[in-house]
């Protein structure tokens, strides 16, 4: 289907996001482009084909040029525009009724990616992209939700004059072009889709009557939806009274294979035990089971201990308070270690970079701020107002740094993520041993105790944290990361009354 693109775009300049195996860039160069560029993240999917075929070797054409990069990387560090931007279709087909990739992020889907990509068009130029079909329409209508947004966004008021969609028997192809479409484009389409028996979908002068000639479905579902989808005047609405979570992924929540709505709870419930795949439309009840499971092993965990050495009549406010002290701290450090480690992955290119620097960043200077935090010299408690101003801060500003460095060399990208990351660490090292010296003073047997709080928060916070980022993203989850270090500054006195060591 996505020949369509270089029929309409002879001798085009090429972009080809993620080709993985490279049939991408078969068909750019079966389309007579005149150059392709070929993106692609991982370096080893082209040693792959490489050492599979190597005489159909396409990534050593001479008119392919390779990029071993990001794709979003690439695309803020190269000066190049093009004629066609082509995201082929590379991955498996993922059922709505399935949660099992409701957690993996999806930067090149995002509204922010096409907008990059919006950025790097020739005038006359478009972005193809082809998805799979599902029932009811899901992963289609999301796609064409994220382009609508990214052209409104990109000052196109009119994205429906934009766009054409077609689709086959499994696979649904979207065109925009943000010049619009001459007349003799439209023709070219309809003689395209007639010769190869593609159902049009949505086009600027589509009739009604066009809809579901040739793959036929007992309701042209995918027309309505489509139209109704590009000339509604409030998108939000449509995409909110929608069954799935159909609203744009951003960078902040890029996850594009979230489809799930607590309105689909009685159905997934009353299919579990009836099918293969028993949690619906999203991991979300993976989540939640995971969640209740790891809350009630903690409870058991942490109050065993105390109920069976001193007894429920002596579980008072000393213990209270550490019990809800080390539990914020374990909260507060993993709000605001996973949604780095995630945001860092859109910087970085790959998670494995990601979890490497954050992790190690974090571990390291944290622990410099634990070996200063007995110093007489070191206001603790004016440090960790200082902690909760830069957690507040930091989504703002990791963000927007962010953007201003994806065009840079990975080496300088991993050193400024190591430094933005640094004071914020250092700070964050200070809290638990501060209040494990004050434990050591006067409560010292409650020490490994005060371990055990933090350890188990600290695994509710990472399911916890799992769950606010698919519903609300990662800037959401930073700050209550703040928020808890927040309340652990007040929870934790400045003088410790007589009773308390009684």
């Amino acid at each position: 289907p996505e020949a369509l693109a270089f029929l309409l775009h002879p001798e085009a300049s090429v972009l080809i996001i993620e080709p993985s195996g490279g049939l991408g860039v078969l068909q750019a160069l079966s389309g007579k482009a005149k150059s392709v560029d070929a993106v692609i993240g991982n370096p080893l999917l082209v040693e792959s084909v490489e050492k599979a075929a190597p005489e159909y070797h396409l990534y050593d054409r001479s008119n392919v040029n390779t990029v071993l990069e990001s794709p979003r990387v690439y695309i803020r560090q190269t000066t190049d525009n093009y004629d066609i931007i082509f995201i082929p279709l590379t991955d498996s087909y993922k059922p709505v009724t399935s949660g099992a990739y409701s957690l993996s992020e999806t930067y090149d889907l995002t509204v922010e990616a096409f907008d990059d990509y919006l950025d790097k068009l020739m005038p006359g130029g478009m972005i193809v992209i082809t998805r799979w079909l599902q029932t009811p329409p899901s992963e289609s209508l999301k796609i064409l939700a994220t382009i609508v947004d990214s052209l409104q966004r990109d000052g196109i008021s009119n994205p429906n004059e934009a766009l054409i969609a077609f689709r086959g028997i499994q696979t649904i192809t979207v065109l925009a072009k943000p010049d619009g479409w001459r007349d003799d484009e439209l023709n070219s389409l309809r003689e395209f889709l007639e010769s190869r028996r593609f159902d049009l979908v949505f086009a600027p002068d589509m009739k009604p009557e066009e809809a579901n000639r040739y793959n036929k479905l007992p309701m042209p579902v995918y027309y309505e939806y489509y139209s109704t989808l590009v000339n509604s005047d409030d998108l939000g609405e449509f995409i909110s009274e929608y069954p799935y979570a159909i609203e744009p992924p951003t960078d902040d929540r890029p996850f594009f294979y979230h489809f799930f709505t607590w309105e689909q709870s009685p159905e997934v419930l009353a299919n579990m035990g009836r099918t293969w795949q028993p949690f619906g439309g999203s991991g979300y009840f993976v989540l939640l089971a995971l969640l209740l499971l790891v809350i009630i092993f903690s409870v058991v965990l942490i109050l065993a201990p105390v109920l069976t050495t001193t007894g429920r009549s002596k579980f008072g406010r000393p213990l209270w308070r550490i019990l809800v002290y080390f539990s914020l701290l374990g909260i507060a450090f993993l709000f605001i270690e996973i949604p780095l480690i995630q945001q860092s992955i859109l910087v970085l290119g790959h998670p494995t970079y990601a979890f490497s620097i954050v992790v190690f960043a974090m571990l390291a200077f944290s622990s410099i701020g634990s070996y200063f935090s007995r110093s007489r010299w070191l206001p603790k408690r004016f440090a960790m107002l200082i902690l909760i101003i830069l957690s507040i801060l930091s989504p703002w500003a990791i963000t927007r740094i962010a953007y201003l460095i994806l065009g840079w060399s990975f080496i300088f990208r991993a050193i400024v993520i190591g430094i933005c990351i640094a004071p914020l660490a250092i700070l964050m090292g200070i809290p638990f041993p501060y209040g494990l010296a004050w434990l050591e003073h006067r409560w010292g047997r409650y020490i490994p105790w005060a371990w055990a709080v933090n350890g188990c928060a600290s695994v509710i916070a990472a399911v916890l944290a799992a769950i606010l980022t698919l519903s609300y993203g990662y800037q959401l989850v930073l700050l209550l990361g703040a928020l808890a270090y927040t309340l652990a500054f007040l929870v934790f006195p400045r003088k410790w009354h007589k009773a308390d060591r009684a």
